[in-house]
């Protein structure tokens, strides 16, 4: 991650404008590994959102769902990780129905990923699975890491609609990212040239009806303080689960625990 935040950063300063640079795309390092789908049954399909194909998924519990979970994964992360098809798979089985897809660049989906390609993905992505879905059915969303981001602004545009927010190892925003790995000398560009297009700190003051659940690790490379702060300024229903372990891991090493606080949130807290 270091790295990649340098090599923003330099270029940010070798440019010195803030014109329409693509530097946003150097903060996902994508997983093109493909691997089985083995630990859930599932729907899939290469869908065409946002202007790329993309790998989407949908797994289905038995019985009737609990929620729907939205999950917006992390860095080098895709959908046929270990670690996503364990989540996916734990959800599952716990009762909750999964929507997920791989951003632009990502596993089987084409494209490049950037904040503004991620965006419009996971509207139009939202928009399309949620005009069949039964209005009474709740919806929760998990932003994983990075994931956080979309996530949560997904939550502020439709507020009255979702009834849940996980903030999983999250940052406050791009910008934060930034400053939290460049070297000092740098931090006046970012503060004057980076814009977040979307951020965590930004939606959280519009929900009203959403709850969320932060999840962080205390010892987590992004501060635990950091979503301390976030959860500290919410005004709405809220959780705050700090565990042991390494950054979004909760999910994994921790499953009991995680169900239960997914099912508090789906439950309204």
């Amino acid at each position: 991650m270091k790295r990649i935040m340098l090599a923003i950063f330099f270029a940010a300063a070798a440019t010195l404008a803030a014109e329409a640079q693509q530097w946003d795309s150097l903060y996902y390092r994508p997983d093109r590994h493909v691997a089985p789908i083995e630990r859930i049954e599932c729907r899939r399909s290469m869908e065409f959102l946002g202007g790329d194909s993309l790998d989407v998924i949908e797994t289905v519990p038995d019985g009737r769902a609990a929620a729907i979970i939205y999950i917006y994964h992390g860095n080098a992360e895709n959908l046929t990780g270990e670690t996503m098809q364990q989540v996916m798979s734990i959800l599952t089985e716990a009762g909750y129905a999964v929507r997920a897809f791989d951003y632009p660049g990502f596993g089987r989906s084409t494209g490049t990923p950037t904040h503004k390609a991620i965006g419009e993905a996971a509207r139009e992505h939202f928009r399309r699975t949620m005009a069949d879905t039964d209005p009474a059915a709740p919806v929760i969303l998990y932003g994983r890491s990075i994931g956080t981001q979309i996530a949560a602004a997904i939550a502020a545009e439709n507020d009255s609609r979702v009834d849940g927010l996980i903030v999983d190892g999250g940052s406050p925003s791009f910008k934060a990212l930034a400053l939290l790995f460049a070297p000092p000398e740098v931090h006046p560009y970012i503060e004057q040239y980076m814009h977040d297009p979307y951020s965590v700190e930004e939606a959280l003051p519009r929900l009203n009806h959403t709850k969320v659940l932060f999840i962080h690790s205390e010892n987590d490379h992004i501060p635990c303080s950091d979503a301390r702060r976030l959860y500290d300024g919410f005004k709405g229903r809220k959780s705050f689960w700090k565990y042991d372990g390494y950054h979004i891991d909760a999910a994994k090493l921790h499953p009991e625990e995680f169900v239960s606080r997914v099912d508090s949130l789906a439950r309204g807290l």
